[in-house]
């Protein structure tokens, strides 16, 4: 993983240093807090809203520069999840689109598998050989509903990543009758292999299983989340699938699953959509989609993988679905394939922001583009850890 300085130039991030100030005084107690009376532990109540406030108040400052400047980009990590640029766009009309939900893969009649015996429909073409190495089912075991369960899909190694998302909004999304869980895939460096060990030992929040943690294979890392929540957190009533590389803004997450009505649980499939994209044919593309793998030159309107909203019930079609449908290496186009083929539309949340140069807003639910803040406070995290 790419270092990242933890005090930046100040010309460039006055944001940023402004962010780095706070959280080192608000996170001291947190970290390591002093003992007093029976020896208890003394904790700020508001040291995490503080922090948050903190990161949002950094995060601004850097949109509002990258707002007046496209060269206020800080990294390649935020364009790699734009699959839907203008070098990747055709242009189809909408029916031929639809077209594809019929002919892709499997062509068979999903609600009546939905509601039949599996072994009565045909059998599975896309299979998951893959055992898990580590799954925190104790995550999941309560004898409550739990109101919101994030999913955050990350490299094994990012370590710093997973660090700072336990101290921002993941201290909300892990508290009460919600959780929180990491999506990896394995690695064939030993040394890595042994710290995510010890990091499942501490935190006991990864689903992880055998295959390559890749880019490539983040088609198997999804549907591994998807089968995990199926078996071991089916009482989850909404689930939110992220990157690592995106800030989740947890009181307005709270406010949106909190405003839905029983009928939109049952067919919740949101976030930033995209219409009118195609495969990318050039060889050379990080984005390569050869005809054998995909034939048609339209995708469906698809949802950025960065963020899914969606619900329990949904997440238990899809996983029937699953096995029934040509698996294909772009997540998120697959991803909405599978919801259009169990009769779910995906549709459009405007307070899910995937956009690299959109101005930060405070009723975002979502915001992609948070690298660089979460390995400056990843950074200190773990500086303070090893100074000890």
């Amino acid at each position: 993983m790419r270092r990242i300085s933890v005090l930046p130039r100040v010309k460039k991030h006055a944001g940023i240093l402004i962010c780095l100030l706070l959280f080192s005084l608000n996170t001291l107690f947190v970290l390591f807090p002093l003992p007093y009376g029976n020896g208890k532990v003394k904790e700020a109540s508001d040291t995490e809203d503080n922090i948050m406030r903190s990161v949002i108040m950094g995060a601004k400052e850097t949109s509002r520069k990258n707002a007046l400047s496209v060269a206020g980009q800080e990294n390649r990590y935020e364009t790699r999840r734009n699959i839907t640029e203008s070098t990747l766009t055709t242009k189809r009309s909408k029916p031929w689109c639809e077209e594809v939900l019929h002919h892709y893969p499997m062509a068979l009649d999903y609600r009546k598998l939905l509601s039949s015996s599996v072994s009565s429909i045909s059998s599975p073409i896309h299979l998951h050989p893959y055992q898990y190495i580590f799954n925190p089912t104790r995550v999941c075991n309560t004898s409550n509903e739990i109101f919101i369960l994030s999913v955050v899909k990350s490299k094994i190694d990012h370590f710093i990543l997973r660090m700072a998302i336990r101290a921002t909004w993941g201290r909300k999304a892990n508290s009460k009758n919600n959780r929180l869980v990491f999506l990896l895939g394995n690695s064939k460096n030993s040394t890595i292999r042994y710290d995510v060990r010890q990091e499942f030992k501490m935190h006991g929040d990864l689903v992880m299983e055998n295959f390559i943690d890749s880019y490539y294979n983040n088609t198997i890392k999804t549907t591994m989340g998807v089968r995990w929540i199926a078996e071991f957190c089916e009482k989850a009533r909404y689930v939110v699938f992220v990157d690592e590389d995106v800030m989740v803004l947890y009181p307005n997450l709270l406010k949106f699953f909190g405003g839905l009505i029983k009928y939109q649980e049952l067919q919740l499939f949101e976030g930033e959509i995209h219409t009118d994209a195609g495969p990318h044919r050039n060889s050379t593309s990080k984005w390569y989609v050869s005809k054998g793998e995909y034939p048609f030159d339209c995708y469906p309107p698809f949802l950025s993988g960065g963020t899914i909203l969606t619900s329990g019930n949904v997440v238990q079609k899809l996983n029937t679905a699953i096995p029934y449908v040509k698996p294909l290496k772009l997540d998120d186009v697959y991803l909405s394939i599978v919801a259009n083929k169990v009769g779910i539309t995906p549709k459009n949340n405007v307070k899910v922001c995937m956009g690299v140069n959109k101005s930060f807003r405070d009723e975002f639910i979502t915001k992609h583009g948070f690298v660089n803040h979460y390995l400056n406070i990843g950074n200190m995290l773990h500086k303070r850890f090893t100074d000890m």
